[in-house]
């Protein structure tokens, strides 16, 4: 069973309230082979724009290394 499945009572979907571990839960979230396969499979609530920053620079740090954006593509 994936470290990300929802439990029975969930039906396929689920809600996940990371407390004191949200950098840890998005780092795993956002690099998992779920996420890979569907970028629709994590969704990440934020109540301000400033926070969707956040988030967005932690995610590119996770998958990228970098917090700016990335060109995909030959350099």
């Amino acid at each position: 069973m994936s470290w990300c499945a929802p439990s029975e009572h969930e039906n396929k979907y689920g809600i996940f309230l990371p407390a004191d571990a949200a950098h840890r839960w998005m780092k795993k979230a956002f690099t998992s082979p779920e996420f890979n396969a569907d970028p629709d499979s994590f969704r990440y609530l934020a109540w301000t724009n400033s926070r969707v920053r956040q988030v967005n620079e932690l995610v590119r740090v996770c998958r990228c290394g970098t917090p700016g954006p990335v060109i995909v593509g030959p350099t």
